[in-house]
């Protein structure tokens, strides 16, 4: 027993259509999962920069589905997500839209402006294609770790992680460990690229 403040009441992960209500913001998909709901499975959409994530009704889907049948090609492509009032068993109600480009392709000039990149830091990314490959490495360690936890420890760490994270280092300073995207990576590292990482700052140092 306790007080409001004491339960779970406004913690969900998943955006809520009221706060989108008569707004509209860009974002570019980071990851896709199938997640189990009690009307069957669902894909759930994550993006960068943000917490809160979405899972697609069958409008939203076949919507993105104009840039690919397969979900896993959504990653990486910007979508507009907006607040809009729909007419729900006799009722208006909010609801959350997505809108890909015209074309349902991936659009450079767009991608590029986005936000700051979560790998290297820049606004806007200052190295695309390595930056993209890392988050690659990532979302395929993070989907084998779905599908299986004992498997996917025995593992070796993707060297193009270790990468991302001296990358930042790099970049600016041993202060980027603190950055959660890289202090999320250095989590999913497994011992050895934490004593490769750890070896190589040193090195830094002494240089």
């Amino acid at each position: 027993m306790g007080t409001r403040a004491d339960y779970a009441y406004g913690n969900s992960e998943y955006l809520k259509a009221e706060k989108l209500a008569g707004k509209s913001t860009r974002v570019i998909i980071s990851d896709v999962e199938d997640v189990e709901f009690e009307k069957g499975l669902k894909p759930v959409l994550s993006f960068e920069g943000k917490e809160k994530k979405l899972p697609l009704n069958t409008t939203n889907f076949d919507t993105l589905a104009t840039i690919s049948p397969r979900t896993e090609d959504w990653i990486g492509h910007a979508i507009i997500l907006r607040g809009e009032k729909v007419l729900f068993k006799g009722k208006m109600v909010d609801s959350i839209r997505a809108e890909g480009n015209e074309t349902g392709r991936r659009d450079p000039a767009l991608e590029a402006s986005a936000m700051t990149c979560s790998v290297c830091g820049a606004e806007p990314c200052i190295n695309r294609s390595f930056c993209r490959t890392c988050r690659d490495a990532d979302k395929r360690r993070t989907r084998s770790k779905h599908k299986d936890e004992r498997l996917n420890d025995a593992r070796p760490t993707p060297q193009a992680t270790i990468e991302a994270v001296m990358h930042a280092v790099h970049a600016r300073g041993v202060a980027a460990l603190k950055e959660p995207a890289i202090a999320a990576r250095l989590e999913r590292c497994d011992a050895a690229a934490q004593a490769e990482i750890e070896q190589r700052i040193a090195s830094l140092r002494k240089d």
